[in-house]
């Protein structure tokens, strides 16, 4: 992915655009534009040009990115994806202006960053959860344990009493967001950084201010039902992606 800077340098510096290439005839969708970064400086191999001065752009043809369906994927498939593999469960909680709790069941979370610890949630624009989220500016992800099944079906219906049947406790630093300390795995108190709209959801990002991790099973959900993860090997290394 090239860097909005470095292409606004490369037009500062007359570089040649796609059609002095010879691309016209290539589907836009079908351009790949690859940056080269000059030679390591302390090699002697950049001849005194700057880093962006020694970008260097080539075209590449257009059977080099196959399309098959130039239709798209439809949501059924896009469904079905998304569906072909387990994931964690979370209820997604805020309050609004009065006070009053809301929540939704998600599936839909995604860590950003731990250099600054920051986590991203999609949030239906329907959802009666997002106005509390958008007027607190803040919320938890309650990522729930195996004794929080029922938690996840009534957070996902439409249901108005949601929080009647769970002890939740106010959290301290997001603006009392629900924490649904007896049924979650894990739970990340947030305060949100943006916010941007794509298609019929909102994405946000937030900053974690908060966490609390608890010895329990995780809950786990695949095409319609509900699983606990089952380890195969307790000696196995663990994976990070950061």
């Amino acid at each position: 992915m090239v860097h909005l800077a470095a292409l606004t340098w490369l037009r500062a510096l007359s570089m040649p655009t796609f059609a002095e290439f010879g691309c016209r005839g290539i589907p836009v969708s079908h351009r790949v534009l690859v940056v080269q970064p000059a030679p390591n400086p302390d090699r002697g191999t950049n001849n005194g040009k700057s880093f962006v001065e020694s970008f260097a752009l080539f075209e590449t043809r257009s059977q080099a990115v196959p399309r098959r369906n130039l239709m798209g994927v439809g949501s059924a498939r896009f469904s079905e994806l998304f569906g072909s593999f387990p994931t964690p469960v979370a209820v997604i909680t805020a309050v609004d202006g009065t006070g009053e709790p809301f929540g939704f069941t998600s599936n839909a979370v995604c860590a950003v960053s731990a250099a600054t610890p920051m986590l991203l949630i999609s949030v239906g624009k329907g959802s009666r959860t997002l106005p509390a989220i958008m007027s607190s500016q803040a919320f938890a992800v309650n990522f729930l344990s195996s004794s929080g099944q029922a938690a996840s079906q009534i957070f996902a219906s439409k249901a108005t009493d949601k929080f009647a049947r769970f002890a939740w406790q106010s959290s301290a630093v997001a603006e009392g967001a629900p924490l649904l300390v007896d049924i979650a795995l894990s739970y990340a108190e947030c305060r949100v950084e943006s916010a941007m709209e794509v298609s019929d959801h909102w994405l946000i990002v937030a900053r974690v201010e908060g966490t609390a991790v608890f010895p329990r099973e995780p809950l786990l959900y695949r095409r319609g039902d509900y699983g606990v993860w089952p380890p195969q090997n307790a000696d196995a290394e663990e994976l990070s992606a950061f």
